[in-house]
């Protein structure tokens, strides 16, 4: 059974401005408006366009697990996508809101 759900798409930038590049997806089990969703994950950013991954559920990039700052995603984009019956082993966009 397919169901809506959430893609949070992210980078980080070193201080050599090198780019890591990823995506997290959700399900929206809560059926939670998405245009909801895209302001209330607004308000969580920094300076309107950065992240700490922690925030949303998101594992740090492999590069960057022995830092010991926590490092700053810059949000891409968020989009409402359509999942495939494996969306329970998701994390449930109400969780990081």
């Amino acid at each position: 059974m397919k169901s809506l759900g959430v893609k949070i798409s992210f980078l980080h930038r070193d201080e050599d401005n090198f780019k890591l590049f990823g995506s997290k997806d959700y399900s929206n089990k809560s059926r939670i408006d998405f245009n909801l969703i895209k302001t209330s994950i607004g308000k969580k950013l920094i300076d309107g366009e950065f992240f700490y991954p922690i925030d949303f559920k998101i594992d740090k990039f492999d590069e960057l697990q022995n830092e010991v700052v926590e490092s700053w995603y810059e949000l891409e984009s968020v989009l409402e996508i359509i999942l495939e019956s494996d969306e329970q082993m998701l994390t449930d966009i109400i969780e990081v809101l």
